[in-house]
């Protein structure tokens, strides 16, 4: 029993993701984070929410990422982007997820006009 207990405490404290938001526009309704789109180009008609940041911390480099992509749509979604822009951690590189100690990743919330 003890065994099995210890077993459950490092599997649930080993993955874990984190972000944060800041408001640099205007809010919306929140939307479904499933429905929120990432862009690594800006989009032709789109209007910037605010900025979100995620981090994710998994057993692999590639979970770390999932962890981090999913919880930077529920940041942008909560502030009711239907889309990110993706920035790049350079000038004018393209922008990347993810680096080999966990997943990072950061963008700009955006609402994208159809």
């Amino acid at each position: 029993r003890f065994l099995f207990m210890l077993w459950i405490l490092v599997i649930s404290g080993c993955a874990y993701a984190d972000g944060s938001s800041i408001v640099t526009g205007t809010t919306r309704t929140p939307t479904n984070p499933t429905l929120v789109k990432l862009y690594r180009v800006a989009p032709a008609d789109y209007e910037i929410i605010g900025l979100v940041n995620a981090s994710g911390n998994g057993w692999t480099e590639q979970e770390s990422q999932h962890l981090a992509i999913d919880e930077l749509k529920k940041r942008a979604a909560e502030l009711g982007a239907n889309g990110v822009l993706l920035l790049s951690s350079g000038d004018k590189e393209p922008a990347t997820v993810g680096d080999v100690y966990g997943g990072t990743v950061s963008g700009e919330a955006i609402h994208v006009r159809h």
